[in-house]
């Protein structure tokens, strides 16, 4: 509830994206390098080593992953471990 005035309000981003699951953060940064990096599902998982697309699916979705699939999927991605479970809103890096 917004101070003083009675009207319930929005979260902002900010707040909002903190009490996002690890997963749900995972889910939307894969997402976004996936498609920054013009690729389909079936291109990430066959980088993964011949996963099922819809593994990647899975992932976008907010499923559980282990550790190990992680760091399979920030290889076939290119980025880092680091850079699928950061918690601020993804933006594209500067110079790509």
């Amino acid at each position: 509830m917004a101070r003083g005035t009675g009207r319930v309000t929005e979260p902002r981003e900010e707040s909002r994206d903190r009490r996002a699951s690890i997963r749900d953060v995972l889910a939307r940064n894969t997402r976004a390098w996936r498609e920054h990096k013009n690729l389909t599902q079936q291109q990430v998982a066959k980088a993964c080593g011949g996963w099922d697309h819809t593994e990647i699916s899975r992932i976008e979705r907010g499923r559980n992953v282990e550790v190990e699939t992680l760091e399979t999927l920030a290889r076939a991605l290119g980025v880092t471990e680091s850079d699928l479970l950061c918690r601020k809103k993804w933006r594209p890096p500067k110079g790509e």
